[in-house]
């Protein structure tokens, strides 16, 4: 089933639905969430 979100994000990535389903859409688990959103530029020492 699509809706019409998943086909307008498809179309505006250049992709299928099916390939937004299968390569973005994966379930992380909360730890993996967290590790991925900690990440942050390093900060030249003195600036």
């Amino acid at each position: 089933m699509r809706s019409s979100l998943s086909v307008r994000v498809a179309d505006e990535a250049g992709n299928s639905p099916q390939v937004i389903r299968t390569n973005y859409l994966k379930r992380m688990s909360p730890a993996a969430a967290a590790e991925w959103f900690a990440i942050s530029p390093q900060t030249k020492a003195g600036k």
